[in-house]
């Protein structure tokens, strides 16, 4: 099955986690990534694939190793420049970096990570930007146990076939969570 992952890029993301997922959730032969940049500045628009060091790096590295990868450049609001691309790709899933902000940090500066989290047409796949690989050194069987909240929604359950597949893909133990509030 033919997969599209896109990744949105602004720069603070760790290239090598990132190649390293994006290796590990789907197959080379099957997959066609889109690096995507959004820039808000008109005069730096054109150029951005110049302008963002870490598209190119990603897109040389995942190039060489014989995966299919193109490069996109957009302008306007990031969340919904993503959201957009990822409905006209289609895209079968987001991999995107967070900053990992909270309280009067994450008010302050907003998190795109979060509102495409919202909004998404597809499972978003969130990478923590400042971890340059995962925290037990691992880079085979990345994926051994996958937790799934659910909320009781159909919303919520429309990603259990991505997860299955998934799963399937990674000989993963998949564990569903359900929290009823009172």
């Amino acid at each position: 099955m033919q997969q599209t992952i896109l990744i949105p890029i602004d720069g603070t993301e760790s290239v090598e986690e990132t190649l390293l997922y994006v290796r590990s959730i789907s197959p080379r032969e099957t997959t066609h990534v889109v690096l995507v940049h959004v820039t808000s500045d008109v005069n730096s628009a054109a150029a951005s694939v110049d302008f963002e060091p870490n598209v190119n790096t990603i897109y040389d590295t995942l190039s060489k190793d014989g995966w299919s990868v193109v490069r996109e450049s957009r302008m306007g609001d990031p969340v919904r420049e993503i959201i957009k691309l990822a409905i006209l790709l289609p895209a079968s899933i987001i991999v995107m970096s967070t900053h990992g902000r909270s309280g009067l940090e994450r008010i302050r500066e907003g998190s795109v990570t979060e509102q495409v989290l919202k909004q998404s047409p597809c499972p978003v796949f969130i990478l923590h930007s400042t971890r340059p690989e995962p925290a037990d050194q691992r880079t085979d069987d990345l994926f051994k146990r996958i937790l799934v909240p659910l909320d009781g929604s159909d919303a919520s359950s429309a990603i259990l076939g991505c997860v299955e597949r998934f799963a399937k893909m990674h000989d993963a133990e998949v564990v569903l969570f359900h929290d009823e509030l009172e």
